[in-house]
Order: C-alpha cells, then structure tokens, then sequence
C-alpha cells in the first residue's frame, strides 16, 4: 500500500511559476486559467498589474511541461519582462483551482 501511494506521489510534481511586468491586458489571464483548466491541473494564480503574474500548480509533469510552453508564448504576447520557474515535489495539498486576490 505505501509503495503505491508513493508511486502515485512519484508521478506528480509542483511547479511555482513568476511573472514580472504590467500586465497589460487580460488576455493573459483568461488565457492562463483556460490552460490550466484544459489539463486538469490543479492549484492558483495570483495576478498583480504591477507586480506581475504568480501561478502555483500541481500535476502530471508531462501536463506542466506543457502549461510551462503554452505560458512562455502566452507571456511573450503580453509583454511581461521575465518568467521564472521553480520545481517543488507534489504534495497533493490542492484541491481545486482558484485566482487568488492581491
């Protein structure tokens, strides 16, 4: 039983991901939370217009591999000045997905 539920843990990971600049519009963030939602991952997302664009995730990593591509192009069209992205281990503490307030 533990050895399954390790495996089940093994397979998942957490991603944290930082955007700097003014969001400019939000496009950005309807089109992130659409992204998210498409691959079934769960956590939240935090939107600043000055601060930037945070996003914390948990899943399959193929899923957030794929949520990390999708979100440079999406990025790039809203013009923030950077991205950063940090690796966590799943922890299996989130349990849907919301949009925080600042």
């Amino acid at each position: 039983m533990l050895l399954a539920i390790k495996s089940i843990f093994a397979a998942k990971e957490r991603v944290y991901i930082r955007f700097m600049g003014y969001l400019h519009n939000s496009d950005f963030q309807f089109s992130s939370q659409r992204a998210i939602s498409e691959l079934g991952l769960l956590g939240w997302m935090r939107v600043s217009s000055n601060q930037g664009v945070e996003i914390e995730v948990e899943g399959p990593r193929p899923k957030l591999d794929a949520l990390v591509d999708k979100l440079k192009v999406l990025a790039t069209r809203a013009r923030l000045s950077s991205m950063a992205v940090s690796w966590k281990p799943f922890t299996g503490t989130l349990n849907d997905f919301r949009v925080r307030n600042n």
